[in-house]
């Protein structure tokens, strides 16, 4: 082969890899498809790539006139590599991706060079009969799905997005040319093409089994004890590579461990291990064959069973107790369908050999009887590097995803997906409903009522049904893609029965969507797997995928809100636009994209904004930066791209508050986590309008909270005051402001801001109790006393927080009405020693400040 058809042939392969890489089921294809991708569109997507390379695979060109040699698989692989690990240009358009499909196909097709004819094709060529040919299609669908059956097992150890699907991806093909090198000689001295072909593409089928082997061992004792093996040899590299001056780039390489997961080496290190035997076997196989005629047949098969993978593991999966999962191995059984389609694929190409007719025939009964031979691999992977162990109490093996309902940190239920947590957490639930609240807000008024029909895009729990029907929604409707797994999900969430409204295939909902029956409908955003931070003091989940496609038409007077957490990664360059904003306690952004004819009035939701062109930490970045690390990266990227027409200010403020934002000790408090920049503050005094909005009022309500929770009385008279006279009252300001001047012993300043909190809300127990304590500190006890007895008179329910502060109160008067608070806390937390103190009691054992 010339220099000329070796570049042609690199070309075709590189064209065809991009393809391959662009042609993967983005989130936003519709409203229902905003969380998690359908099943059947994931596999249609790339089944129809797979086609294209059927169509380009024309064994009759003339650079392709010599079959798969190794060289075709590298340009396999830089082409699938470069897209999706470099490039990463991807179409943003359902249109787009089909006139993608098309302009790729036919490229590849005239890379590939003329058609030769006659003696030009011998004596490479030689057409398989028809009866070989559905015998490889069988084989390829076969292979598919055992190897789509180990690669979902494999992604559980990534952290889910395309850029680890594009790491996934890049080391099976690079394992593939590996094996054409090393093994393609060899075999090609093995027997005839069409047998060869047929046997080693079979055996790459049950060969997936010593992937899932592999990762059944991955416990949590085994996943660490693996990758402290690996880390003792390169800790060596490291020292020699740091000794000669870092020429190799390894003093760059973390020490591997749980906390590595998801960033490029450990991810590429744990999926070699678990592709290399089907990789090698397959890469051995193609690497040998002489001709594409036989290869095209096996792909053909790879698409169809694509095709078929959701049916096959909506048979095979099924929802599991936690006490049968160690009898139940759905991975095995795909496997198993796999191995059977290729061994009855293999049974049909020995029809047609005459010399190896029975040998060939006896491999295919050991192609069938491998899975069951050998034992039986479980792997089920629930974040083995979690700080705490996972024991979900239902998992079922979806089409889309592995679900399972899990006890969540903090109590309650949390579901994920592949891992990726579709519920908010305990921290998130404040935030959540307020979401929820800003995006009813656009519904005109004349519409709201119990006959305004609403659908939910995500998982519903209780907390969002009860602020649903707060909303006054008599019934809510609800889809995803998990839907089939909806009714067992919420008869775990909900004790008392699933809430009014019907749980709707994806199809049926878009139905609906499409003839207007909606006057509302909200997408939920979620988070991608869980990281480990070496603590169980606080739970960090990584950021998710933001939607490509953003074209999301609604019919009629429907008004949609599709809500994306601040931290995920956009495509670069993508417009979001319009978009609601959500601060919550300005230490997480979320944006709400808006669609439909919604409510546009002055303070109804704040300034509308928009991205005009996202950007981001590249591929090779994000994977080389720690998981921990990446919210705020993806978070302080984000807020740059944020535009607002109405307030520049208040966008330049946001920017540079999540810019200052950094990872903080686990131990630290929640609001001593969150920085605040001073510049930041400034920009946020000058945005304040004339009529303050909800997105104002939360900026400044969260940095009310901040400022008492990080004890800056400073900065609380400085930016808190003015705003706090100029719109009196405002009573989470005036909270704030009387904390920090009784920080600063000024109990008469403190005592101005209380006055006006208890006019306002005199049912706040704290103004009360407050009001008291400045009264102490001011010498009048009488008039400390009044306060706390009308404290005892208010009619409202008083927390635990607020029965300890005022039983403390009480007894520092010497009010015995004091003690049966105290004793209803001391019985709640025993060890608390103030509340012991002044109960009259020894302080708890080994109390390091006895008083």
């Amino acid at each position: 082969m010339g220099r000329f058809s070796r570049l042609r042939l690199l070309a075709h392969a590189a064209t065809v890899g991009a393809l391959l890489g662009c042609l993967r089921a983005p989130l936003g294809l519709d409203w229902t498809q905003l969380v998690a991708v359908q099943a059947s569109s994931a596999a249609l997507f790339r089944a129809a790539g797979l086609l294209a390379l059927v169509v380009a695979l024309d064994p009759a060109r003339a650079a392709l006139r010599d079959g798969p040699r190794p060289l075709w698989l590298a340009g396999l692989l830089a082409g699938y590599a470069g897209q999706g690990l470099l490039l990463e240009a991807a179409p943003g358009s359902r249109a787009g991706f089909a006139l993608l499909l098309l302009l790729g196909t036919v490229l590849a097709r005239t890379l590939a060079g003329r058609r030769l004819v006659g003696t030009e094709l011998e004596p490479r060529l030689e057409e398989p009969g028809r009866r070989e040919r559905v015998g490889l299609v069988a084989i390829g669908a076969g292979l598919v799905l055992a190897l789509e059956a180990l690669a979902r097992e494999t992604r559980l150890f990534t952290l889910g997005t395309t850029v680890d699907d594009a790491v996934l991806g890049s080391v099976f093909l690079g394992l593939l040319w590996l094996g054409a090198l090393a093994f393609g000689p060899l075999l090609a001295r093995l027997g005839s093409e069409r047998t060869r072909l047929a046997a080693g593409a079979a055996l790459s089928a049950p060969a997936a089994l010593a992937g899932l082997a592999f990762l059944a061992a991955l416990t949590p004792e085994g996943l660490y004890a693996y990758l402290r093996r690996l880390e003792l040899p390169l800790g060596s590299l490291r020292g020699l590579d740091a000794r000669l001056g870092g020429p190799l780039g390894l003093t760059r390489i973390p020490a591997f461990d749980g906390a590595t997961i998801g960033m490029h080496w450990t991810s590429a290190i744990l999926a070699a291990a678990a592709l290399v035997a089907p990789a090698f076997l397959l890469g051995g196989t193609l690497g040998a064959a002489r001709s594409f005629a036989r290869v095209r047949p096996l792909v053909l098969g790879a698409a169809l069973g694509l095709l078929a993978l959701p049916f096959v593991i909506a048979r095979a999966g099924a929802p599991l107790a936690p006490e049968e999962l160690g009898e139940a191995s759905f991975a095995w059984s795909v496997v198993v369908v796999g191995a059977s389609s290729a061994a009855a694929g293999l049974a049909l190409v020995a029809l047609g050999e005459a010399r190896a007719r029975g040998a060939v025939l006896a491999l295919a009964l050991v192609v069938a009887a491998l899975p069951w031979l050998l034992p039986r691999a479980q792997p089920w992977s629930f974040s083995p590097w979690a700080a705490r162990r996972v024991e979900p109490e239902l998992v079922w093996p979806l089409p889309e995803g592995l679900l399972t309902v899990e006890p969540a940190r903090g109590g309650g239920r949390q579901v994920t997906l592949d891992r990726k947590l579709l519920t908010p957490t305990l921290e998130e639930l404040e935030a959540d409903a307020r979401r929820l609240r800003t995006a009813f807000a656009l519904i005109p008024v004349e519409q709201r009522g119990p006959g305004l029909r609403a659908l939910f895009v995500g998982q519903l729990t209780p907390e969002r049904a009860a602020v649903l029907a707060t909303l006054g929604l008599a019934a809510v409707d609800r889809t995803a893609a998990w839907h089939r797994a909806m009714p067992a999900v919420e008869e775990r969430l909900f004790a008392g029965g699933p809430p009014p409204g019907e749980v709707l295939a994806p199809a049926v909902a878009r139905e609906r969507l499409d003839d207007g029956d909606y006057g509302w409908v909200v997408a939920a955003p979620a988070a991608g797997p869980i990281v480990t931070w070496k603590s169980e003091a606080r739970e960090i989940w990584s950021p998710a995928e933001g939607p490509r496609l953003t074209d999301l038409a609604l019919e009629g007077q429907t008004v949609g809100v599709a809500w994306i957490a601040g931290d995920a990664r956009l495509v670069p360059g993508s417009e979001l636009a319009p978009l609601l904003l959500d601060v919550d306690r300005l230490e997480h952004l979320s944006l709400g994209l808006v669609r439909g004819p919604f409510r546009d009035e002055l303070g109804a939701h704040g300034p509308l904004m928009r991205i005009e062109a996202a950007r981001g930490p590249s591929a090779r970045e994000l994977l080389g930066t720690m998981p921990q690390q990446r919210s705020f990266a993806l978070e302080r990227a984000n807020a740059a791209a944020l535009v607002a027409p109405e307030a520049p200010e208040l966008a330049r403020g946001l920017a540079l508050h999540f810019a200052a934002q950094r990872l903080s000790s686990p131990y630290e408090t929640r609001a001593q986590q969150i920085e605040l920049d001073e510049e930041a503050l400034r920009a946020f005094a000058a945005a304040v309008p004339e009529v303050l909005d909800p997105l104002t009022v939360e900026v400044w309500e969260g940095l009310a909270w901040l400022c008492r929770a990080k004890r800056m009385p400073e900065l609380a008279l400085v930016y808190l005051e003015p705003l706090a006279e100029r719109h009196a009252p405002w009573p989470v300001l005036d909270q704030a402001l009387a904390a920090a001047y009784r920080e600063m012993l000024e109990p008469a300043e403190a005592m101005r801001f209380l006055d006006r909190l208890r006019s306002t809300t005199p049912d706040d127990l704290w103004a009360w109790i407050e009001s008291a304590a400045c009264a102490e500190e001011r010498g009048d006890p009488a008039q400390a006393q009044a306060f706390l007895d009308e404290a005892l008179r208010r009619p409202v329910v008083r927390t635990p927080i607020e029965e300890r502060a005022l039983g403390l109160a009480l007894a520092r008067l010497g009010d015995r009405r004091g003690l049966p608070l105290l004793e209803k806390s001391l019985r709640e937390a025993p060890d608390d020693a103030e509340v012991r103190a002044a109960l009259g009691l020894p302080p708890p054992e080994g109390d390091p400040h006895p008083h």
